[in-house]
């Protein structure tokens, strides 16, 4: 599993699908760091090269979980360029994403990119505090249509990738995303630690989703 803090805050979640199972995985996450090749901030691109020589040196390992805030490194809907290139992020990324892809495809693994999770507003719990602060409505939730703009280009990507053999897309929006919107609470309480991470609660109301999702594309 590789990814940055996104993967970390889905975690518990892949740690009970994986008991449940009995399956193992090595974990390699950094914040703010993407799962991709040879990214252009200096301590990513050092975690980048201990990941891909760890792969290299277990051949073992057959299949690659994918796990990011895609939209962050894509620029899209406001993400940041921290992949350098002179024409931007939202170039550069595809370049830098599909390279990942081939990368890891070379030695016949097989890859699978979850998708990006639809976020929280106004920060998530914050926002709602605040509101119950002002006894007032929690903060709507963030759109669909929203949520689809935001990360346009790394679903295409995704999309795209998976159109080749032993390449899987996990779409997480739908186990979120109902009647044009995409929850953030339940019961009161937040899915969510910030506007984008979720919490433990959150990660672990979607294990059977995620245990449905892991063995439709062929884990176990």
């Amino acid at each position: 599993m590789w990814g940055d803090s996104h993967l970390l805050a889905w975690a518990p979640a892949f740690h009970a699908v994986f008991l449940d199972h009995g399956q193992s995985a090595t974990f390699a996450a950094a914040s703010a760091c993407p799962p991709l090749i040879r990214p252009q901030d200096e301590k990513c691109a050092e975690r980048s090269e201990a990941t891909l020589r760890c792969l290299n040196a277990h051949s073992e390992i057959h299949t690659v979980i994918l796990v990011a805030a895609w939209s962050r490194y894509s620029g899209s809907g406001g993400g940041r360029a921290e992949l350098g290139g002179s024409d931007g992020a939202a170039s550069a990324f595809p370049r830098a994403f599909r390279s990942a892809i081939a990368t890891l495809g070379v030695a016949g693994r097989h890859v699978v990119i979850v998708g990006p999770t639809p976020g929280a507003p106004h920060g998530g719990p914050l926002g709602m505090a605040l509101a119950r602060l002002r006894k007032a409505a929690f903060p709507d939730p963030i759109s669909f249509t929203d949520y689809l703009d935001h990360n346009r280009i790394a679903l295409a990507l995704s999309l795209e990738a998976a159109k080749h053999e032993r390449i899987d897309f996990v779409d997480v929006a739908p186990w979120f995303c109902a009647d044009g919107r995409c929850e953030y609470e339940s019961g009161g309480l937040p899915l969510y630690r910030d506007g984008g991470h979720l919490n433990v609660r959150g990660a672990m109301s979607k294990v059977d989703h995620l245990a449905s999702a892991l063995s439709g594309v062929g884990l176990w």
